[in-house]
């Protein structure tokens, strides 16, 4: 109560603008998060591949829209690690990646520590993707060295 009635009589006092913003900006930053916009992610892995992972991050601003950024994290169990980024257009059941780069990087374990190996640092580019959505799973058909093609799955996380 004497809280309220300090508020109350610092707000109407008329040299005391600064206390009103100060009340004022601690109000916004503490509801900020309760109205702030709200970003959608989805993360989809590949799986049953025991010896590297595959990981796509689809960011949007929001459910509604059908675009985004995403991020492509690729690792080894020898150390490798590649990072790409990029924009990706939603449509039904399909997810257009446009083309990006993504950068190889090597680490070597010293010690107890990992640390990048300054020879293997390498980057590709990579052309325009298609992957299917199929539920909570997306695939995308990729290509073998005979030529044949075979269907790689990703689960939500």
């Amino acid at each position: 109560m004497f809280v309220k009635a300090m508020i109350t009589h610092r707000l109407n006092c008329v040299n005391c603008q600064w206390m009103r913003q100060f009340l004022y900006t601690f109000l916004l930053i503490c509801l900020y998060p309760y109205y702030s916009p709200a970003h959608d992610t989805s993360i989809y892995c590949l799986k049953k591949f025991a010896w590297v992972s595959t990981c796509y991050h689809f960011y949007k601003q929001n459910s509604t829209v059908k675009s985004g950024t995403f991020e492509k994290i690729m690792e080894s169990d020898d150390g490798q690690r590649w990072h790409g980024t990029g924009k990706y257009v939603e449509s039904k059941k399909k997810l257009t990646l446009y083309s990006y780069v993504i950068v190889r990087t090597k680490y070597d374990i010293s010690g107890d520590s990992l640390v990048i190996n300054p020879f293997i640092h390498d980057s590709s580019k990579i052309k325009n993707q298609k992957i299917y959505k199929t539920g909570d799973e997306l695939y995308e058909w990729t290509k073998r060295k005979d030529g044949s093609r075979v269907r790689v799955f990703y689960t939500k996380q």
